[in-house]
């Protein structure tokens, strides 16, 4: 049976490490401020037009706000893709032989 021994954990792969982690969380803030935006501009802004809470003027203040909210999502999955990257590099540097 094939054995899978890790290597020792050196400084090259802490970075590595430390690049998935960070990447990780900015993937998670990205992701709060899109749903923030989705549902600040997607369901409250309607929301409170229709009950005359808010002036209808303020509607047109949705389109910047679903551009921060596409933008945002645009950089989550940039952030996810670094972080994977990032986690790949190093459990290849940990587990220079490994089956999955």
């Amino acid at each position: 049976m094939f054995e899978i021994d890790p290597n020792y954990i050196g400084p090259e792969a802490w970075g590595y490490v430390s690049v998935f982690v960070t990447n990780i969380w900015l993937f998670v803030l990205s992701i709060f401020i899109f749903a923030a935006n989705m549902v600040i501009g997607h369901n409250m802004i309607p929301s409170l037009i229709e009950s005359h809470h808010i002036p209808k003027s303020l509607g047109r203040i949705r389109i910047p706000i679903y551009g921060i909210a596409i933008a945002a999502f645009a950089s989550a999955i940039f952030f996810v893709i670094r972080a994977f990257q990032g986690g790949y590099e190093a459990i290849g540097l940990i587990y220079p032989d490994y089956w999955i």
